[in-house]
């Protein structure tokens, strides 16, 4: 846990962090998103979530996270990726110790993005672009 508040907690949010020990579970169900450094952040809109788990599948070998959630489900330190991310809101997945996590707050579940926070720039790059393709609508041709 310490790892992400240092790679992915606004630096001037950190010193709360530290002191709580961790993400208390009232913060990720409700404004973690307020807190995190936005220059490692991708907002994933719910229209390109499906996309997630190939992705991260390319970023990563790992198939496992450590997954803090209120879904039983989907909590504990050993569960699959793929089951994480499926969790309906409120979920933190951390797969690489401060290099790639995984957020869906309460809003997520809804109308609200969920968000894949990654260090690597390139990494976040790419995310991005996939976002953004799903995005884009073929145009039908004029005849």
């Amino acid at each position: 846990m310490a790892a992400f508040i240092e790679a992915f907690i606004a630096s001037n949010r950190r010193p709360r962090y530290r002191a709580l020990g961790g993400v208390p579970l009232e913060k990720l169900c409700h404004d973690l998103e307020h807190d995190l450094d936005r220059r490692f952040v991708v907002e994933v809109p719910p229209h390109a979530r499906g996309m997630v788990g190939p992705l991260l599948g390319a970023m990563t070998k790992k198939r496992d996270c450590m997954c803090l959630t209120r879904w039983p489900e989907c909590q504990g330190e050993a569960v699959p990726i793929n089951q994480a991310i499926q969790a309906p809101d409120d979920a933190l997945c951390l797969i690489e110790a401060g290099r790639i996590a995984y957020y869906l707050s309460e809003w997520s579940g809804g109308d609200g993005p969920a968000y894949l926070l990654l260090r690597d720039e390139a990494m976040r790059r790419d995310a991005a672009a996939a976002v953004a393709a799903t995005r884009s609508v073929p145009r039908k041709r004029r005849r």
